[in-house]
């Protein structure tokens, strides 16, 4: 690369050379000499001008989009599909161990709720998604969601995967008195065919979070 690098750097130095003698002595002012007419050369400009084009392409690095520009670039990349699946949440636990029998009367376990979601296959074969999914929440009162989801698949048969993902957005709650709480959170899921189940967990302390949240995804 460097070897091919400099060849070209000295070949312009040459042509530039040449170009300032021909101006400066007059080499090829009186043509009397020759008995026939000369084959037309490309002048130094030209051959400057097609160098140039050589050399920047044989030391031009890529340009690094940095994390900001990848994910950015993947959103917009996942917006433009016209790829869809459904999101159905499935169950809500609360870690036994963590909360009394009173206060697990207390909560509710069944998220009804229904989401959509855009959804691309990247060329390494991880899954973009960005989804939208409103359900109940622990207090019975409905938690609207939006997120990007990143998910890396592995296959394990002809129609069977694991995934470990990713999802970061915003959610809105009742007890939060709907002010909009951002957060980024790690998945794992099982698919067969065009459907998959996912879920989460929530650690915390005593009375509070170890909350583990499932959901589906199918694929239309």
């Amino acid at each position: 690369y460097f070897q091919f690098k400099y060849f070209f750097a000295a070949l312009i130095l040459v042509a530039q050379t040449a170009c300032w003698a021909e101006t400066d002595l007059g080499l090829y002012a009186e043509n009397e000499a020759r008995p026939t007419a000369a084959v037309a050369e490309p002048s130094c400009d030209q051959a400057c001008t097609e160098q140039r084009p050589a050399e920047a392409e044989a030391g031009a690095a890529p340009e690094s989009k940095g994390w900001y520009g990848s994910l950015k670039d993947n959103i917009s990349q996942t917006w433009a599909s016209e790829q869809y699946e459904l999101y159905v949440p499935l169950r809500t636990w609360h870690n036994r161990s963590k909360y009394s029998k009173e206060k697990i009367k207390e909560f509710n376990e069944e998220p009804w709720g229904i989401g959509i979601a855009k959804y691309r296959d990247d060329e390494q074969g991880n899954t973009h998604s960005l989804a939208a999914m409103v359900f109940q929440d622990s207090h019975n009162d409905p938690e609207p969601t939006v997120a990007y989801m990143w998910q890396k698949n592995w296959r394990v048969s002809e129609h069977q995967k694991v995934a470990a993902g990713v999802m970061g957005g915003l959610t809105m709650r009742s007890d939060f008195n709907w002010v909009p709480i951002p957060f980024a959170w790690p998945y794992v899921g099982y698919s067969y065919r065009k459907l998959s189940v996912q879920g989460m967990y929530f650690p915390g302390r005593q009375g509070n979070g170890n909350i583990a949240f499932f959901w589906a995804r199918y694929r239309f």
